[in-house]
């Protein structure tokens, strides 16, 4: 039974930083969004292609700069420092100690998807794997002549394999540090405009990565898979790197009619012949076909913006990821205005019915950071230790986010304080059980 609820508290610490997580990339998500619909008419696809994955990349930083916060304050005074508050039988609580049991369900569910998208990933990868083990090398001289000039004119220094496959109805591409281009084998009897136009594609998303961003987007979007926002913007992303390895196509003298006929008879082999999503970058995958023509025929694609443009957005959207988790580098000099932080307002907790039933006594140990104005942060509640598990942690941490403190002040204005450390210990009038572990040592505040 010990094990059962030493899981639960495990389960609870964890989906607290998972939530943390998840509403911090609802906000940055939806700052990018919107600031991405805004400047979309105004901007290329690589530039709108760079400013979404821009979001994805804060958002897989929180977690980082949430340790950086943290062990930046690790000369703290106060930190080590544990502060006793007893808690009595006088008060016990009447509400069922089941409740305890929803966070870790609600955690499993979260787990459960989780688990079953990067299963799927897995088997993509593992599907791209077996169709790799088929491919066939490209003997046409001609067309691997143009195949190398095409990549050399793009700029790519690393060696792309050139293969092809029967199994296969629209080009792919994939791979990082192997990169390979693989085509069907109707590609042979297609035009030579229209293969001049697949390669370019296909080493444009060599070019740019896009196999990558790929994996990281599709990765992050297992992880966080409750927030919508993340798979709104990772389709788009999909949908800005097609366009942006069209636009190379465009720029080396590609007719716009001629390429978007050429799109549609890709697109239409492809439905005639569907295949399985691979964890590659297909030129044609379906869904997107009407909006890329329409950009086409219009000339959307060939936007240009200035790199101190685009640099500024970027930092724009580090920034505001940053701002979400301020992080403290440097000790200022001392100020005669300065105070520690200390409690004004705290609650006793309630006795849990079930320990008092079970004539349990034991103590928690909780870890969390006190905010400039003086609340708990209750992102930040974690449960450093307990005696026994299970039985005190609900009704501590109800407590607990109901204290008040006058916030500690440096160098004139108040600041957070992580790391505030409280013991609550639970005994009984008559006497219950003795813990099996004392707590740990202490001074009272």
């Amino acid at each position: 039974m010990d094990l059962i609820y030493a899981l639960i508290s495990f389960e609870n610490a964890y989906l607290q930083a998972l939530l943390d997580v998840y509403f911090k990339s609802i906000v940055i998500m939806t700052f990018v969004l919107v600031i991405g619909k805004a400047i979309r008419h105004l901007v290329s696809s690589n530039v709108a292609h760079l400013f979404l994955l821009a979001g994805f990349v804060c958002i897989a930083m929180i977690p980082l700069t949430s340790f950086i916060e943290l062990t930046a304050f690790s000369d703290s005074p106060t930190r080590g420092a544990i502060h006793i508050f007893t808690v009595n039988g006088e008060y016990v609580e009447t509400i069922s100690s089941a409740n305890s049991f929803i966070a870790p369900f609600i955690f499993q569910i979260y787990l459960t998807g989780s688990m079953i998208l990067f299963g799927l990933l897995v088997r993509s990868a593992w599907q791209l794997r077996q169709l790799h083990r088929s491919n066939r090398e490209v003997r046409d001289e001609i067309l691997i002549h143009n195949f190398e000039s095409i990549r050399k004119s793009l700029g790519i220094g690393r060696n792309v394999s050139f293969q092809r496959n029967t199994n296969i109805h629209s080009p792919l591409s994939y791979g990082l540090f192997k990169p390979v281009v693989v085509i069907p084998d109707a590609f042979l009897d297609w035009p030579k405009s229209i293969q001049r136009e697949v390669l370019i594609h296909e080493l444009s998303h060599i070019k740019r990565l896009d196999w990558l961003t790929l994996l990281f987007t599709k990765a992050l979007t297992s992880l966080l898979w409750l927030n919508p926002l993340l798979w709104i913007a990772a389709k788009r992303i999909h949908d800005e790197s097609e366009q942006a390895c069209d636009t190379a196509i465009l720029e080396n003298d590609s007719d716009r009619i001629r390429y978007a006929e050429h799109l549609v008879k890709i697109a239409q082999e492809n439905k005639i012949q569907h295949q399985h999503k691979l964890l590659a970058q297909p030129m044609y995958e379906g869904g997107e076909l009407s909006m890329r023509i329409k950009n086409i025929l219009d000339g959307r694609l060939s936007r240009n913006i200035t790199k101190t443009t685009l640099s500024s957005i970027f930092l724009t959207a580090l920034l505001f990821s940053a701002s979400s988790n301020t992080v403290k580098l440097f000790a200022a000099d001392e100020d005669p205005r300065d105070r520690d932080y200390f409690p004004t307002y705290t609650e006793n907790p309630l006795y849990p019915r079930r320990a008092v039933d079970e004539e349990i006594e034991g103590w928690i140990l909780f870890s969390f950071t006190v905010r400039s104005d003086g609340r708990i942060d209750p992102n930040t509640v974690l449960v450093v230790d307990a005696e026994p598990s299970g039985y005190f942690e609900n009704s501590a941490k109800n407590a607990l986010l109901n204290f008040e403190f006058e916030a500690r002040v440096e160098d004139g204005l108040a600041v957070d304080v992580p790391g505030v450390q409280y013991l609550f210990r639970y005994e009984l009038p008559d006497g219950g059980v003795s813990p099996v572990r004392p707590a740990p040592s202490a001074r009272s505040r």
